[in-house]
């Protein structure tokens, strides 16, 4: 199959040359080199998941040509030539994203101006018994445009971006009980995967592996009763733990709880994104990392910066604060001390009971399919994807029916 797949996707390609070559002259098919600057966000991490190990990056591309470009394929291969992926037509575009002078630009094509740049989401899974790539090689298909005579293809630019060596964080679990959702873990689709921002003139991807985690029932329900009072919402007012032990390095309290469902009615600041939250230094492998917990109630906060923590230990309550619609823990590991401007570090469970997959239906109401009855199964060392279902202990959702 995987040969077929490969074997499809070359002839594709030949055809799309072939069908230039016929409506365009030879001399115009190879162009004279053009500028366009590719580099990544970050090297990727391989992480483990229950279907195998994930890279997760995103390639940077900017147009500093006089031409206008733009990009029609993206082939991506291991050092030894073995083809990994492509990105091409609808995957594409539904995978990236055009911005000038720091703003989304609306557009169905990567079609980049002088000065306009996209970012390219690349998500590659590799089966789990499988020898992991040490660098990954590009070749990306651009199309110069002329106005007057349509486009015409040239030679594909080169990039090579090698595999970091580091490896995901481990962690103990961030809260108690049964059935917590893995809401916007990691996916190719996950909202929180394609939160890129441009701060101050460069851009960052903090929650590149975030999770929100929401409990639900056994009916799927997040909330029992009137959906506006955050009290009758299941996550709500869950003791919030330490992960590892650690340093508290940043504190933010004092802003209001939202009300379900509605997100804030007032412009956020930056700092405001997070609501009321805390960050814990870490250090593993002889390197600090940040944990992010993010939304939670005013005055719950039990910890100030500069403290000293143990595993396990109680930092506050969950809540609904900040660019939030219901309440939830947003949780994130990042490369500096900042909620928004660092980089998203992969992490992984020492230890957690998974109980498989259900549907966000309409989440911010509350509503999720069905807990799954199949058989429960003990997780180790696996990084949460998006709407995976955990048992962290086995206490049951005190507010669910019994």
């Amino acid at each position: 199959m995987k040969r077929a797949n490969k074997t499809m996707w070359h002839s594709s390609k030949f055809l799309f040359l072939l069908c230039l070559m016929m409506i365009l002259p030879v001399s115009w098919l190879y162009a004279a080199p053009l500028s366009l600057q590719v580099s990544s966000l970050a090297q990727p991490i391989p992480a483990p998941i229950t279907d195998g190990n994930i890279l997760v990056y995103e390639l940077h591309l900017l147009n500093v040509d006089d031409k206008t470009l733009r990009v029609g394929l993206i082939e991506i291969s291991d050092e030894n030539g073995n083809l990994l992926g492509n990105y091409s037509g609808k995957k594409l575009e539904e995978n990236s994203f055009v911005y000038q002078e720091g703003s989304k630009v609306d557009t169905k094509d990567i079609e980049l101006k002088k000065g306009m740049g996209a970012f390219v989401y690349i998500w590659i899974v590799q089966p789990k018994n499988a020898k992991l790539p040490k660098t990954l090689l590009h070749k990306i298909w651009i199309e110069e445009r002329f106005v007057d005579k349509g486009l015409a293809i040239v030679e594909p630019i080169d990039y090579q971006l090698e595999i970091s060596k580091q490896t995901p964080v481990v962690l103990e679990y961030p809260l108690r009980g049964a059935n917590w959702v893995a809401a916007g873990a990691p996916a190719i689709s996950s909202y929180h995967r394609r939160t890129i921002l441009p701060i101050e003139g460069k851009f960052y991807l903090a929650q590149r592996y975030a999770v929100d985690w929401v409990q639900v029932c056994a009916n799927g329900n997040s909330a029992i009763g009137d959906i506006r009072n955050n009290e009758n919402w299941v996550s709500f007012s869950h003791e919030v733990l330490a992960v590892d032990n650690g340093i508290v390095s940043l504190v933010n309290d004092g802003m209001k709880e939202n009300s379900p469902p509605e997100m804030p009615t007032s412009h956020l600041t930056l700092s405001e994104i997070p609501g009321n939250y805390v960050i814990l230094k870490i250090n593993q492998n002889a390197k600090d990392f940040y944990v992010l917990y993010a939304h939670m109630q005013p005055g719950s906060i039990r910890v100030k910066k500069g403290d000293k923590v143990k595993s396990g230990q109680v930092i506050g309550l969950l809540g609904n604060t900040g660019n939030s619609s219901a309440p939830h823990l947003h949780l994130h590991v990042s490369d500096a001390n900042d909620p928004l401007r660092s980089e998203g570090i992969p992490f992984i469970f020492k230890e957690v009971t998974l109980l498989g997959t259900i549907e966000e239906i309409d989440g911010d109401y509350g509503i999720w399919s069905s807990l799954p009855l199949q058989s429960k199964s003990q997780s180790k060392n696996v990084m949460p994807s998006m709407n995976q279902v955990f048992n962290f202990t086995s206490v049951p959702a005190a507010k669910c029916p019994q």
